[in-house]
């Protein structure tokens, strides 16, 4: 089993400590924003999602919805690409992110044991829990951005990991 050196260990915890402050201060309650009329991205991505649940294709249910929301069509900015909110229709989007989380945990524990060693392990993972907290916040998973990054940090582990074909096959899947 590989020691782990006590400054490395004290660098970890370090990390973790200035993390667990950070997401404190996060979780602080936000002022309210002034209402705007028409619906939010949350709301109209979630809108998109139901509409195809009911067995309208994406492009249709999308556009629907962002003229009905006052978005429009017009720019590129507005629109997404299908596979998300397809997935999301099939299978509810917390259960995709929570198993992505789940798999990069996994891959992450098994890097850092390699890298340092089981204590190195734990200190890596309990911070990198921290991050995947995001997951749980309400209406992550109607955005592509959150199930993007979390396959960017499975590409990284699989590399690292010297999966390469993996790493390839996440990193498109995050594309």
């Amino acid at each position: 089993m590989p020691h782990v050196s006590t400054p490395r260990l004290i660098a970890a915890g370090a990390v973790l400590l200035a993390m667990a402050i950070l997401v404190l201060v996060a979780l602080q309650p936000v002022p309210a924003a002034p209402a705007v009329p028409g619906a939010g991205d949350l709301e109209t991505y979630q809108q998109i999602v139901a509409r195809m649940r009911a067995g309208e294709g994406y492009y249709p249910a999308a556009h629907a919805v962002l003229v009905a929301n006052g978005f429009g069509t017009q720019s590129v900015f507005n629109w997404r690409t299908p596979l998300w909110p397809t997935l999301q229709a099939l299978v509810s989007g917390p259960v995709l992110l929570g198993g992505m989380a789940l798999l990069a945990l996994v891959l992450a524990t098994l890097r850092f044991r390699q890298q340092g060693g089981m204590a190195f392990a734990i200190v890596g993972v309990g911070a990198l829990c921290l991050n995947l907290f995001v997951v749980l916040a309400e209406g992550a998973s109607a955005f592509a951005e959150v199930p993007a990054g979390l396959l960017i940090l499975v590409s990284v582990l699989a590399y690292g990991l010297g999966w390469r074909w993996a790493g390839v096959l996440a990193a498109l899947a995050a594309l």
